[in-house]
């Protein structure tokens, strides 16, 4: 709830790639895939072209979430190393690390905000736009904490990452 300390300590803590990634983002991403199989299964999900509920069961359901396991991490992945990219435009030195822990972090809303997908009553454009614009604001502290950019170039770095990771 206060996002200028709780980015400093995780800029300051500087953790690995792998540590961010198997205590934060694999349970994260294990938590809301549970929620949301649980819900496909045991509520039914909208699917087809007459938009008939379904009911999932558990090996449908466990293929669908990990096909949007392999899109989130490839997200996190690519989108941490074109960050990266986009702060050496910016006339600045970055590493993997700095632009790894700003989109893991800056990510979590966005894969938290899956658990509204469990429910068939939400549209999927509900948790996607929320979780996105909820992600651009975590952003707004994590990249200038993260990575720090020179001050000038710090608001175009925000600005041109989000829309990227968006």
């Amino acid at each position: 709830l206060e996002p200028l300390r709780t980015w400093e300590q995780i800029a300051l803590a500087q953790r690995s790639v792998w540590r961010i990634f198997l205590t934060y983002v694999v349970p994260l991403l294990l938590l809301t895939s549970v929620i949301e199989a649980w819900g496909m299964m045991k509520w039914g999900d909208w699917r087809g072209d007459v938009m008939k509920l379904y009911y999932f069961k558990l090996p449908a359901a466990v293929g669908f979430q990990l096909v949007q396991w392999v899109v989130h991490l490839i997200t996190l992945f690519l989108g941490a190393r074109m960050l990266k990219n986009l702060g050496e435009t910016f006339h600045g030195r970055h590493t993997y690390q700095e632009a790894f822990t700003a989109v893991a972090y800056g990510l979590g809303p966005f894969w938290s905000l899956r658990v509204l997908d469990a429910f068939p009553g939400v549209n999927p454009w509900v948790s996607y736009a929320l979780g996105m614009i909820l992600m651009v604001v975590v952003l707004y502290h994590g990249i200038p904490r993260c990575m720090m950019p020179d001050p000038p170039q710090a608001f175009g770095l925000y600005i041109t990452g989000s829309v990227l990771l968006a």
